[in-house]
């Protein structure tokens, strides 16, 4: 804790020399998330000069900041910046996604966590697969394309589709539908073409 404190206060002797030092914004707004300070650290954020240089880890940080401060409209808004400058930013799509989800925006929140999914190997990955699941079960998105576009690929066809399940979907229709999860958690996730990554790209 006195390390952080440290940090802090370096951090704004710095930002009263050079108010315009994106590097010292962030440094003072992270550690200030790291002490649950999220309104101080937004607010640090919010009085960076609008004519400074900004590029995607600070508007990352930015909307991180705005996020556990409960800001979640202004965190959303960040978060598409924070895009425009790097759209294959996973843990972007999986902030954005988290927005989503406290927004009750569930079918947003699910393509942002597939999104996500699509484009990390690692810890981003795991903990949006988990979300992606979840949320699209909310909306009950087990949509017939999974199960064409996962039996159409050659890495799959012969190895997951045996392990396939057909789940009763709990909306109005009660319809018997495929869970792409139970189909290939893989292909669920390259089937970015119809999630936010390509809505932003196209």
């Amino acid at each position: 804790c006195g390390a952080l404190d440290s940090a802090i206060a370096e951090g704004r002797e710095t930002l009263q020399l050079d108010p315009a030092s994106p590097v010292a914004c962030r440094l003072v707004g992270e550690c200030l998330l790291q002490q649950n300070r999220a309104q101080e650290a937004a607010a640090v954020f919010d009085q960076f000069p609008a004519d400074a240089p900004r590029d995607h880890d600070w508007f990352n940080a930015y909307g991180n900041a705005l996020f556990q401060a409960q800001r979640l409209q202004d965190a959303v808004g960040i978060f598409f910046q924070a895009l425009a400058l790097k759209i294959d930013a996973p843990l972007v799509h999986y902030r954005l996604g988290l927005c989503f989800k406290d927004l009750a925006m569930t079918r947003e929140s699910t393509e942002c966590f597939r999104t996500a999914v699509s484009l990390d190997a690692g810890a981003v990955r795991a903990l949006a697969l988990s979300l992606l699941v979840h949320e699209s079960r909310q909306t009950c998105d087990w949509s017939v394309r999974w199960r064409r576009e996962c039996l159409g690929r050659p890495r799959c066809r012969d190895t997951t589709f045996q392990s396939a399940r057909i789940h009763r979907c709990s909306c109005q229709s009660a319809a018997k539908q495929w869970n792409p999860f139970t189909i290939c958690a893989d292909c669920a996730t390259v089937s970015a073409p119809f999630g936010l990554l390509y809505l932003l790209l196209g």
